[in-house]
C-alpha cells in the first residue's frame, strides 16, 4: 500500500470496509456456528468438475500493454476475480483480504503469486481508476479491462455466470451482479476450485503455500 496518506473519500472507504470485513467476519462465525457438519465448507461447493484452465485471452494491462492470460500466467500461481471499481463491498474486502495475505506469505511463496483483477464494468471503470483503486491496496496487483465481448468469452471460460448490471438509479450510478470468487490457478495453469467469498486470510496463507510447494 502507498505511503502517502489517501484524500479523506479515500479513508472513507477504507474505514467502510473495514467495518464490512468484520460484519463479514461475525456472519462467517455465526455460519460456522450453526453448520450441523462441522467439517463442511463453502469451498465444496466451488469445486471445478472439471477443472477450468487459464483461457487463452488477451485482455489489455492498466498501463495500455496487451496481457495474454495463459502466457503471463505461465509457471506462476494466479489468483484471477472478478469485479468493479465502484463495488461497495464485496471486490474491496476482498482484495483487502489478499493485500494483507500477500504482506504476511513467505517472501519466497509471495514472489510466487500474481493477483489479477478483471473489471466487469468495463463502461465506467477505465484503466486510469482501476490502478488508483488497486493501487490503494497492493501497488503490484494487476488490473485487466476487456471489451464487452471479451469480457463473456472469459466468463464463458471460467464456467461463471455473466456479469448482469442493473437498472441505473437517478443519479446514473448502478450496482454490477457478478460471480463473487477468486480462481486459484496453480503453475500449470490450471483452476480446480474457486474461493468463494469470505475465504479467510488464514486459509489463503494456507492454500498459496500449498501450491508454492507443488
Amino acid at each position: 500500500m502507498s505511503d502517502k496518506v489517501p484524500p479523506p473519500a479515500m479513508r472513507r472507504r477504507l474505514v467502510g470496509i473495514a467495518v464490512a470485513a468484520v460484519v463479514v467476519l461475525l456472519a462467517g462465525l455465526a455460519v460456522a456456528a450453526l453448520r450441523s457438519d462441522p467439517g463442511a465448507s463453502a469451498v465444496d461447493d466451488n469445486v471445478l468438475d472439471p477443472p477450468v484452465p487459464m483461457p487463452s485471452l488477451t485482455l489489455r494491462a492498466t498501463d495500455g500493454t496487451p496481457f495474454e492470460l495463459r502466457e503471463r500466467s505461465r509457471g506462476r500461481i494466479t489468483l484471477l476475480y472478478l469485479g468493479y471499481v465502484n463495488c461497495p463491498d464485496v471486490c474491496p474486502i476482498t482484495t483487502a483480504v489478499l493485500a494483507r495475505t500477500m504482506k504476511l506469505l513467505d517472501p519466497a511463496v509471495r514472489d510466487a503469486v500474481q493477483v489479477v483483477f478483471v473489471s466487469v464494468d468495463p463502461t465506467r471503470d477505465t484503466p486510469e481508476q482501476i490502478r488508483t483503486y488497486l493501487d490503494g491496496f497492493d501497488r503490484t496487483f494487476v488490473g485487466l479491462t476487456a471489451p464487452a465481448p471479451d469480457l463473456a468469452a472469459l466468463q464463458e471460460r471460467l464456467v461463471a455466470p455473466g456479469a448482469v448490471a442493473e437498472p441505473a438509479r437517478p443519479d446514473g450510478s448502478y450496482l454490477v451482479g457478478h460471480l463473487n470468487a477468486v480462481y486459484a490457478f496453480d503453475r500449470s495453469g490450471t483452476a480446480r476450485v474457486r474461493f468463494p467469498f469470505g475465504t479467510r486470510q488464514s486459509d489463503w496463507t494456507r492454500i498459496l503455500t500449498g501450491l508454492a510447494q507443488r
